[in-house]
C-alpha cells in the first residue's frame, strides 16, 4: 500500500493515478464496522470500473484536533490504522495534516484537488459527510460538483446495531465503560492499546502506564484479562490516573523480562 502526504498530492505535476480512483474521505479512527460499509462501496466501484481504491484520511483523528479538552483519545494509533487500511485492501492512503491552511480550504477546492490530482472518478461517503471551511460543503454541494464533472458518488445510510449508530464516538464510549465484547464486535477485532516507551516497572510483575502519556482511549475503571504483545496472559487494572498491568497468576515463574519490551495490550 502506498502512503502519500497531502503535499505529495498538491505538488504532483500530473494525476497520480491515470487509471482513475475510487475514494472515501474521513478520519476513520478504528476503523470500525460503520466504516466498512464505505470501504466496501469503494472496493465495489473500483472492481466494476477498473479504478484504484484509495482513502483520504488524517494523521490525527479530527475530534482530537477540534475538541482537545473533552477528547477521550484515539481508538487506534496511526500505525495501526494504516495496518488496518492495508489489510482491508486499499492500494493507497493520503495522509492530511489538519493544519490552519487545510482547515480554511473551501470544499470545492478540496474536491477539485481530488479530481485533478488523484483522478477521482468515484467517491463514497455517509449522508452526513461535510468538508471545507466550517463544514460548509455537504451532500448537496458535492452532488452539484460530481454532476458537473462526471464523477459518481454513493451516499450511504448510517450503519446501526441495536438501533444505535456505529460511530467512533460510540466505540470510544464502550472502551471507557470496559464493554470489550461489544468493542470487539464493533471493530471486528480485539481492541489494541499501544504502550508508550516512557511507562515503567514498579516490580518484576507489575507494569504501570500513566494515563497522561496515553494517546488512545482506555477503560476508566475495572479489572480486565488481557494479552501482552498478543500472547502473554496478564491482568490490567484501570485506576483514575494510571493503568497497572500484572502477569497472570498462571505464570508464577515469569516476570516482565520474559515479555521483552512491552509494545501493546490486547483486550
Amino acid at each position: 500500500m502506498t502512503v502519500l502526504s497531502w503535499n505529495d498530492v498538491l505538488n504532483s505535476a500530473q494525476p497520480l493515478f491515470p487509471q482513475g480512483t475510487a475514494l472515501s474521505v474521513g478520519s476513520f479512527d478504528g476503523p470500525h464496522r460503520g466504516h466498512c460499509a464505505l470501504f466496501n462501496a469503494v472496493f465495489s466501484a473500483a472492481e466494476k470500473e477498473s479504478l484504484v481504491p484509495g482513502i483520504v484520511t488524517f494523521t490525527k483523528a479530527l475530534p482530537g484536533i477540534k475538541h482537545p479538552v473533552s477528547y477521550a483519545g484515539d481508538i487506534a494509533t496511526l500505525s495501526e490504522r494504516l495496518n488496518q487500511y492495508k489489510n482491508k485492501g486499499f492500494d493507497f492512503v493520503v495522509l492530511v495534516d489538519f493544519d490552519d491552511s487545510f482547515s480554511r480550504m473551501a470544499g470545492e477546492v478540496f474536491f477539485t484537488v481530488l479530481m485533478n490530482k488523484l483522478n477521482m472518478r468515484f467517491i463514497a461517503e455517509g449522508q452526513d459527510f461535510r468538508c471545507g471551511y466550517k463544514g460548509s460543503y455537504g451532500m448537496a454541494e458535492i452532488t452539484d460538483f460530481i454532476l458537473q464533472n462526471g464523477i459518481r458518488a454513493q451516499f450511504l445510510d448510517l450503519v446501526q446495531t441495536d438501533g444505535k449508530r456505529i460511530s467512533s464516538s460510540e466505540v470510544r464510549r464502550q472502551i471507557q465503560k470496559g464493554n470489550f465484547s461489544l468493542v470487539t464486535e464493533l471493530l471486528e477485532r480485539p481492541f489494541l492499546l499501544e504502550i508508550p516507551e516512557t511507562s515503567y516497572l514498579i516490580e518484576k510483575k507489575t507494569f504501570v502506564v500513566k494515563r497522561s502519556l496515553l494517546y488512545q482511549v482506555s477503560p476508566e475503571t475495572g479489572s480486565y484479562k488481557v494479552l501482552l504483545n498478543g500472547s502473554v496472559p496478564a491482568v490490567l487494572i484501570a485506576a483514575s490516573e494510571k493503568l497497572m498491568i500484572s502477569l497472570a497468576e498462571e505464570n508464577p515463574q515469569s516476570d516482565f523480562a520474559t515479555v521483552g519490551h512491552l509494545k501493546y495490550v490486547l483486550f
